[in-house]
């Protein structure tokens, strides 16, 4: 993007051999308002509780239903300088390619975009996948069927981390150009000085009317100016700020100094071939600027040096980006990875988990991964008095019942017995079909140890 106040993209490409999938993912991501009511409706039921007015992001969302499709889409995209933000993959797409081998080909022709795989199959291991695609920042994976909530929020945060990121590229990119150009005009204002040394009055005129924030130090006398410019980024007029180095050294960051003025003595004394530090200057009104720093020496071949002359940008905002950058990041893993409860996903025969969430482990005392190879195991943690009753209320889930709502008695691995209860509803596609049971279960007390 080259315009930093243009509005967010949320252009986001779905690609999945389903249409059915394809309608869902409009109804979360660019609803109706009766899209919107059955998206709250769906909140209601899993978590209990009224979610008030739908959110009021809107996604614009392309299909194609093969995976040549989507990227031949994504690249007319590029071209068109409409890059697609996010783009969520089903791993199976018979007859062409899967979806491993359409990710590794969108992220050749668009490193940038964010990509969500779906699967409700285990042909790839998570590892497989990592492997064959490289451990990327960028790169999630999404058990089908998915639940609403949580496909709007991986839709929300992903393509916020990806406007973020292009926000802080051209903010540096700007820098770059902008520290170029600078750079040029500390040599050449350099070169100017070693010709006019004994012109004073005409160099102090050059570095006033540059337009930038200069310093030039005086490496005989150890007296030092700063342009008016450079006292304006800290908020002072050329009057009230004096142009003395003990000034500019009081001003430091207690943080920055010792390393800011070794690598001043360092540059001096030819022990760092260049000089381009980044610290923080206090400024007028107390709070710390940013400031990235460039010198060049003034010197004869055959003599120590005589003069340092440098330029100051002040950063601050480029920094802001990068924080905002990096707590976007945290609050994404936040929602990722922290539910209290359980929540499971099953397949309606009950013979396959496409989801648990982490808090599986600390109530149940087992491995996600132990249930995910072997759904079928998950009956032999109840409590044998439990279990007949149990397996009916679940089989009742998969029939005609909407809804489940049961208590029982879990065996955890050291013998513990504890008491869950459990809700859980049917998902059901577009045309009424199953397609998937979802349950959440929080613990109860722990009632008695199974070897009393």
């Amino acid at each position: 993007m080259n315009n930093l106040t243009a509005p967010k993209n949320r252009r986001i490409l779905i690609i999945d051999d389903n249409r059915a999938i394809h309608d869902d993912f409009r109804k979360i991501l660019a609803p109706a308002s009766s899209a919107a009511a059955a998206l709250d409706a769906t909140e209601d039921a899993l978590f209990g509780r009224q979610t008030g007015a739908a959110p009021e992001i809107h996604f614009d969302v392309d299909s194609a239903y093969q995976g040549q499709e989507g990227v031949q889409l994504a690249q007319k995209a590029l071209e068109a300088g409409l890059p697609y933000a996010l783009a969520f993959v089903d791993v199976r797409m018979p007859p062409g390619w899967d979806g491993v081998e359409t990710t590794q080909n969108l992220l050749q022709i668009d490193p940038d975009i964010q990509i969500v795989i779906c699967t409700a199959y285990s042909d790839y291991s998570w590892g497989e996948m990592f492997e064959k695609l490289g451990r990327r920042d960028g790169l999630l994976i999404l058990k089908k069927p998915f639940d609403a909530v949580e496909a709007f929020q991986l839709a929300s945060a992903l393509t916020e981390k990806w406007w973020l990121h292009q926000q802080s590229r051209q903010k540096m990119e700007e820098l770059q150009q902008s520290n170029q150009a600078l750079h040029k005009e500390v040599v050449e204002h350099t070169q100017a000085e070693m010709a006019l040394r004994d012109s004073e009055a005409r160099t102090r005129l050059l570095v006033k009317s540059s337009g930038i924030g200069l310093w030039d130090w005086d490496l005989v006398t150890d007296e030092v100016f700063f342009s008016a410019e450079w006292k304006s980024q800290l908020g002072y007029t050329d009057a009230e700020l004096p142009s003395e180095f003990q000034e500019w050294q009081s001003r430091l960051h207690p943080d920055d100094l010792e390393p800011t003025l070794t690598a001043v003595k360092d540059y001096r004394e030819g022990r760092r071939p260049d000089y381009q530090v980044e610290f923080r200057l206090r400024h007028k009104d107390g709070s710390w600027r940013w400031i990235l720093a460039r010198a060049n020496l003034a010197r004869d071949l055959a003599s120590p040096p005589v003069r340092i002359m440098g330029c100051h940008i002040d950063i601050t905002e480029r920094k802001q980006m990068e924080n905002a950058l990096r707590e976007s990041d945290e609050k994404f893993h936040q929602v990722a990875d922290h539910i209290t409860d359980v929540f499971w996903i099953r397949s309606p025969d009950m013979r396959q988990v496409h989801y648990i969430s982490p808090a599986f482990e600390r109530i149940w005392g087992r491995s996600t991964e132990s249930l995910y190879a072997n759904p079928q195991q998950w009956t032999d943690f109840i409590f044998l008095e439990d279990r007949e009753r149990v397996q009916g209320a679940f089989a009742a889930l998969s029939g005609d019942a909407p809804s489940l709502d049961i208590e029982y008695r879990i065996v955890r691995p050291d013998g513990e017995l504890r008491w869950v209860r459990v809700r859980g509803f049917q998902v059901k596609d577009s045309s009424g079909r199953l397609i998937s049971n979802s349950v959440a279960s929080a613990t109860c007390s722990a009632i008695w140890n199974w070897f009393r």
